[in-house]
């Protein structure tokens, strides 16, 4: 029976050994991963920054037509929507909460086929209690133009 306790730290250690080298090896692939080390070609459509009013969807062609779909995360409705940036267009409908528009844009072109990221602000108004308040949501899409 006095070798009971040894068994124990024995297994412990092993476990704390092994544990730290796996986390370690975790942390170096998720970092790897977010450099996109692990992207083997092509570009692929996402979104960075922007507010509670965010672009879900979005195509742009060649020529610099396109459409960004937006949805309407801010709490309540909100009306007087413009795009600026590298792309404009307007949308003169309110969207209700948790609602999406699809608002026809043009953008800087490009090549066929080739990478994009564009620059873009999406303006809004929004009344709260009687109050009517301006805002501007930033960020970037990234893309390959159709």
């Amino acid at each position: 029976m006095k070798f009971l306790g040894k068994k124990g730290q024995g297994a412990m250690e092993y476990l704390m050994t092994y544990g730290w080298a796996i986390l370690v090896v975790m942390i170096v692939g998720v970092v790897l991963w977010q450099l996109g080390i692990f992207n083997l070609g092509g570009q692929t459509k996402t979104m960075t920054g922007f507010g509670a009013v965010k672009p879900i969807d979005w195509d742009v062609d060649s020529s610099g037509s396109g459409t960004l779909i937006i949805v309407n995360g801010e709490g309540t409705p909100i009306k007087s929507v413009t795009v600026g940036g590298d792309c404009s267009g307007t949308y003169g409908s309110d969207i209700p909460n948790g609602g999406s528009a699809k608002i026809t844009v043009t953008c800087t072109g490009g090549t066929a086929g080739s990478g994009y990221t564009l620059d873009i602000g999406i303006g809004y108004t929004k009344t709260i209690g009687g109050t009517t308040i301006t805002h501007n949501s930033t960020g970037q899409i990234i893309g390959v133009y159709s």
